[in-house]
């Protein structure tokens, strides 16, 4: 339906953009999954998940990701780290 609309407006997007996210749902519907118990069924989905995303990446790029990532979850809940340095 979404790229059905974006044909229509005559506007294309990389191939990339119109891929559509796969949700947490379906992978834990995952074939190599289904058969284990939910809490542990949900780890796996979000590791196969986080997989997804980062199949490709360079180790230097998979460092930025994490780091933002990191940066933004201590931002969120106020916490602030202590840095020492390790050369001193």
């Amino acid at each position: 339906m979404f790229v059905k609309a974006i044909k229509k407006s005559g506007f294309f997007l990389p191939w990339r953009l119109l891929i559509m996210k796969k949700t947490l749902k379906a992978y834990m519907n995952d074939p190599g999954i289904i058969n284990e118990p939910v809490p542990l069924r949900e780890i796996h989905a979000i590791r196969l998940m986080i997989h997804d995303e980062t199949k490709g990446m360079t180790p230097e790029e998979r460092t930025v990701r994490v780091s933002a990532e990191s940066s933004a979850l201590l931002r969120r809940h106020g916490i602030r780290l202590k840095t020492v340095d390790a050369n001193p």
